[in-house]
Protein backbone atom coordinates (compact mmCIF):
# COMPACT_ATOMS: atom_id res chain seq x y z
CA UNK A 1 0.00 0.00 0.00
CA UNK A 2 1.19 3.60 -0.78
CA UNK A 3 0.97 4.82 2.78
CA UNK A 4 3.16 1.96 4.03
CA UNK A 5 5.95 2.36 0.98
CA UNK A 6 5.69 6.13 2.88
CA UNK A 7 5.76 5.00 5.82
CA UNK A 8 9.36 2.72 5.24
CA UNK A 9 10.35 5.72 2.59
CA UNK A 10 10.22 8.13 5.54
CA UNK A 11 11.86 7.14 8.95
CA UNK A 12 14.85 6.87 7.09
CA UNK A 13 15.11 10.74 7.95
CA UNK A 14 15.04 9.93 11.46
CA UNK A 15 17.11 6.24 11.43
CA UNK A 16 18.97 5.67 14.75
CA UNK A 17 21.77 3.75 13.01
CA UNK A 18 22.54 0.04 13.22
CA UNK A 19 26.45 -0.20 14.58
CA UNK A 20 26.26 -4.20 13.88
CA UNK A 21 25.13 -3.58 10.50
CA UNK A 22 27.43 -0.63 9.57
CA UNK A 23 24.81 1.83 8.92
CA UNK A 24 25.18 5.34 10.78
CA UNK A 25 22.67 7.15 12.10
CA UNK A 26 20.50 9.76 9.80
CA UNK A 27 22.40 13.25 10.25
CA UNK A 28 19.27 14.43 11.81
CA UNK A 29 18.97 11.51 14.32
CA UNK A 30 20.16 13.00 17.59
CA UNK A 31 17.81 15.89 17.48
CA UNK A 32 14.86 14.07 17.08
CA UNK A 33 16.21 11.48 20.22
CA UNK A 34 16.58 14.53 22.44
CA UNK A 35 13.27 16.37 21.38
CA UNK A 36 11.90 12.59 21.64
CA UNK A 37 13.30 11.77 25.13
CA UNK A 38 11.64 15.33 26.45
CA UNK A 39 8.12 14.34 25.34
CA UNK A 40 8.49 10.65 26.14
CA UNK A 41 9.41 12.15 29.97
CA UNK A 42 6.22 14.29 29.60
CA UNK A 43 3.76 11.56 29.50
CA UNK A 44 4.91 9.74 32.06
CA UNK A 45 6.02 12.67 35.09
CA UNK A 46 2.52 14.31 35.80
CA UNK A 47 3.54 17.34 37.49
CA UNK A 48 5.94 17.86 34.32
CA UNK A 49 3.22 17.95 31.69
CA UNK A 50 0.91 20.17 34.24
CA UNK A 51 3.69 22.67 34.25
CA UNK A 52 4.30 22.49 30.35
CA UNK A 53 0.40 23.28 30.21
CA UNK A 54 0.89 26.25 32.69
CA UNK A 55 3.49 27.76 31.09
CA UNK A 56 1.94 27.47 27.41
CA UNK A 57 -1.56 28.88 28.58
CA UNK A 58 -0.20 31.12 30.17
CA UNK A 59 2.18 32.52 26.55
CA UNK A 60 -0.94 31.58 24.37
CA UNK A 61 -2.76 34.61 27.12
CA UNK A 62 0.04 36.97 26.58
CA UNK A 63 -0.08 36.44 22.83
CA UNK A 64 -3.72 36.65 22.92
CA UNK A 65 -4.06 33.62 20.92
CA UNK A 66 -5.42 30.02 21.66
CA UNK A 67 -4.08 27.34 23.71
CA UNK A 68 -2.29 24.97 21.45
CA UNK A 69 -2.20 21.44 21.88
CA UNK A 70 0.54 19.96 23.88
CA UNK A 71 2.54 17.47 22.12
CA UNK A 72 0.98 14.39 21.42
CA UNK A 73 2.96 11.05 22.36
CA UNK A 74 4.55 9.72 19.96
CA UNK A 75 4.67 5.52 18.28
CA UNK A 76 8.55 4.88 17.43
CA UNK A 77 7.26 2.65 14.26
CA UNK A 78 5.20 5.22 13.06
CA UNK A 79 7.00 8.24 10.99
CA UNK A 80 3.29 10.11 11.00
CA UNK A 81 2.99 10.06 14.63
CA UNK A 82 6.79 11.71 15.30
CA UNK A 83 5.84 14.19 12.94
CA UNK A 84 3.25 15.41 14.64
CA UNK A 85 4.68 15.29 17.77
CA UNK A 86 7.83 17.29 16.23
CA UNK A 87 4.81 19.78 14.92
CA UNK A 88 2.96 20.25 18.32
CA UNK A 89 6.29 20.98 19.89
CA UNK A 90 7.67 23.11 17.19
CA UNK A 91 4.23 25.10 18.31
CA UNK A 92 4.84 25.20 21.75
CA UNK A 93 8.76 25.22 21.74
CA UNK A 94 9.50 28.70 23.70
CA UNK A 95 7.23 27.01 26.96
CA UNK A 96 9.64 23.46 26.55
CA UNK A 97 12.75 25.59 26.55
CA UNK A 98 11.88 27.19 29.71
CA UNK A 99 10.62 23.63 31.55
CA UNK A 100 13.46 22.07 30.66
CA UNK A 101 15.93 24.68 31.44
CA UNK A 102 14.15 24.65 34.78
CA UNK A 103 13.66 20.54 35.39
CA UNK A 104 16.07 19.21 32.94
CA UNK A 105 18.39 18.07 35.55
CA UNK A 106 16.05 16.38 37.75
CA UNK A 107 14.50 14.65 34.50
CA UNK A 108 18.02 14.06 32.74
CA UNK A 109 16.72 16.20 29.90
CA UNK A 110 18.98 18.32 27.59
CA UNK A 111 18.24 21.40 26.46
CA UNK A 112 17.74 21.80 21.75
CA UNK A 113 19.83 24.11 20.66
CA UNK A 114 18.91 26.58 18.31
CA UNK A 115 20.77 24.41 15.30
CA UNK A 116 18.72 21.15 16.84
CA UNK A 117 15.73 23.45 16.55
CA UNK A 118 16.09 24.25 12.71
CA UNK A 119 16.39 20.65 12.06
CA UNK A 120 13.17 19.60 13.57
CA UNK A 121 11.68 22.37 12.04
CA UNK A 122 13.07 21.81 8.14
CA UNK A 123 12.94 17.89 9.08
CA UNK A 124 8.83 18.95 9.45
CA UNK A 125 8.38 21.13 6.48
CA UNK A 126 10.19 18.41 4.50
CA UNK A 127 7.81 15.57 5.88
CA UNK A 128 4.64 18.16 5.83
CA UNK A 129 3.57 16.86 2.10
CA UNK A 130 3.54 13.15 2.58
CA UNK A 131 1.75 13.50 5.95
CA UNK A 132 -1.07 14.95 4.19
CA UNK A 133 -0.73 13.00 1.52
CA UNK A 134 -1.01 10.05 3.81
CA UNK A 135 -3.62 11.08 5.57
CA UNK A 136 -5.50 11.93 2.67
CA UNK A 137 -5.08 7.68 1.46
CA UNK A 138 -6.07 6.79 4.37
CA UNK A 139 -9.17 8.90 4.26
CA UNK A 140 -12.23 7.04 5.46
CA UNK A 141 -15.25 9.71 4.87
CA UNK A 142 -14.37 10.38 1.16
CA UNK A 143 -13.39 8.63 -1.60
CA UNK A 144 -9.47 7.09 -2.21
CA UNK A 145 -8.11 5.08 -4.78
CA UNK A 146 -8.84 1.79 -3.82
CA UNK A 147 -12.59 2.34 -3.06
CA UNK A 148 -12.97 3.89 -6.32
CA UNK A 149 -11.74 0.92 -7.94
CA UNK A 150 -14.13 -1.33 -5.34
CA UNK A 151 -17.31 1.52 -6.53
CA UNK A 152 -15.75 0.81 -10.19
CA UNK A 153 -15.66 -3.20 -10.11
CA UNK A 154 -18.93 -3.02 -8.79
CA UNK A 155 -21.15 -0.77 -11.38
CA UNK A 156 -19.14 -2.13 -14.09
CA UNK A 157 -20.14 -5.54 -12.79
CA UNK A 158 -24.29 -4.23 -12.36
CA UNK A 159 -24.11 -3.06 -15.75
CA UNK A 160 -22.92 -6.67 -17.10
CA UNK A 161 -25.74 -8.42 -14.90
CA UNK A 162 -28.44 -5.64 -15.91
CA UNK A 163 -27.62 -6.26 -19.80
CA UNK A 164 -27.93 -9.84 -19.48
CA UNK A 165 -24.55 -10.34 -20.94
CA UNK A 166 -22.13 -13.50 -20.59
CA UNK A 167 -19.61 -13.78 -18.96
CA UNK A 168 -16.71 -13.74 -21.39
CA UNK A 169 -18.27 -10.17 -22.83
CA UNK A 170 -18.16 -8.99 -19.29
CA UNK A 171 -13.65 -8.95 -19.68
CA UNK A 172 -13.90 -7.72 -23.34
Amino acid sequence: CACHFINLSLRIITYEGNAKKNKPASPVFPAWKKLLKIVSKLHVAPLLMEELRTLVSESAKVQKRPVPAMPSHFVATRWLSTFNTGRTCLVVRGSLDRLVSRHGRDYDLEQLSTTEWTIIEGTCKLIEPFASLSTYLEGEKYITASSMLAEFGIACFEAFILKGGKVKDFFN
